[in-house]
């Protein structure tokens, strides 16, 4: 098994004369949580920070840059956001993206700054301590728009990261006094991709944007993604919907609309409530671009599905064959005539299943309580409760709410 070199040189930029004849190989994934179930298995001493890339640590060395978007900050702040979904990491955890030698992360997500400001900044020094960039969140907008130039074999790269505030992210803006996210606008994005391509170098855009679970984007990404192709930019690298979402070749680019989730274990809420993610969230990969002068010269699609207990499996085969064949016929449906009419009915579908998951959240939220306040009081016969009553109850109001939904 081949492992990174994590010596200085190892993320030192290679600079040398521009050559037509050599292309930089960039590998991108989508969300990185390193909190949750897996935190959990490290720290009980049945998984390390490395054990669940042993698969794809060979695919990621090949590369000549890897890029991500780091959802969980790695602190665990004494006075969080005032929020339900709150994410964190160990600060150890920074191994794990050390082990893969992750170039570039972006931070501009809605839950970078769910460990208060304390969070985000430890988080972008231990990433800078571990030589890996960052970009898209820091404690002013100013600190947060600087955003890295990388230079790979004599082509300069500029990592531009922008969150959605509003929407189903809900991402938090940095100010000029406060931290936060870019917050993403075309008007905003265009600007800055134009000032990289005056100085003749590329831009690679990251946005959290999207609906969550939902397969396909929306008709007005599509066309903002379009617009940051015509403007220069030469790879958009969508996530946030923690599902893939089909890929396009616009011009002498590429957009990836959602990456789904790279490794993002299921976790507890702040109320104690266990978040499940769909087994369709477990599906995902990398995609690999090759550059060159004249722009994205080629793409592809590595499968991958996360397993329990916290592990990353390369599929091989005749599931990589499926796998693959379903990421085609996500992208193909972007390029429908009817793409407009089909998207609505899939995201109204999406809509349901999300009401109806959230339903399940609350009412096993509204169980755990009545089971604490039921067992702190002392009728014998209250005492007698158990899990399994709970949950028979649970069940019973699930099937009533999907009745009316």
């Amino acid at each position: 098994m081949k492992h990174i070199d994590h010596s200085p040189q190892a993320f030192a930029p290679v600079v040398s004369d521009r050559d037509a004849g050599r292309t930089v190989r960039i590998l991108l994934v989508g969300d990185v949580s390193l909190g949750g179930e897996f935190a959990e298995l490290v720290s009980r001493g049945h998984a390390t920070w490395s054990s669940p890339f042993a698969e794809v640590s060979g695919l990621f060395q090949d590369a000549d840059m890897r890029m991500g978007n780091l959802e969980s900050p790695l602190f665990k702040s004494a006075s969080p956001r005032p929020k339900k979904n709150l994410l964190h990491a160990p600060g150890e955890a920074v191994q794990a993206l050390m082990y893969l030698g992750f170039t570039a992360l972006n931070l501009a997500n809605n839950h970078i700054t769910d460990q208060s400001d304390e969070g985000l900044d430890h988080t972008r020094r231990l990433l800078a301590a571990a030589r890996i960039h960052s970009f898209g969140a820091a404690a002013t907008l100013e600190q947060a728009m600087s955003w890295p130039r990388i230079c790979v074999k004599g082509h300069y790269f500029n990592m531009l990261g922008y969150a959605v505030i509003g929407e189903d992210v809900g991402a938090v803006a940095a100010s000029a006094e406060s931290a936060g996210c870019v917050p993403f606008s075309l008007e905003r994005a265009e600007s800055d991709i134009a000032a990289v391509r005056e100085r003749g170098e590329d831009a690679l855009v990251s946005i959290h944007w999207g609906y969550q679970e939902d397969e396909l984007p929306s008709p007005d990404q599509i066309k903002a993604a379009h617009r940051l192709i015509d403007a220069g930019a030469l790879i958009v690298h969508g996530h946030h919907p923690h599902v893939l979402q089909g890929f396009e070749r616009y011009r002498n680019g590429v957009i990836l609309y959602s990456l789904g989730n790279f490794i993002f274990s299921d976790f507890r809420r702040a109320d104690g409530v266990k978040i499940h993610f769909p087994e369709r969230s477990k599906r995902t990969g990398a995609a690999v671009c090759t550059i060159g002068d004249a722009g994205v010269e080629s793409l592809s699609f590595v499968p991958m599905t996360y397993t329990r207990p916290g592990r990353l499996q390369l599929l091989k085969g005749y599931r990589a064959k499926k796998a693959i064949y379903a990421q085609e016929t996500r992208s193909k449906h972007i390029r429908k005539p009817d793409y407009a009419y089909l998207w609505q009915h899939h995201h109204g579908r999406t809509v349901q299943t999300r009401k109806l998951q959230e339903a399940r959240i609350y009412l096993a939220s509204k169980a755990r309580y009545l089971q604490s306040r039921l067992q702190q009081s002392g009728a014998p016969i209250l005492l007698r409760l158990r899990p399994r009553h709970f949950v028979a109850a649970l069940r019973l109001c699930e099937r009533y709410v999907r009745h009316r939904l």
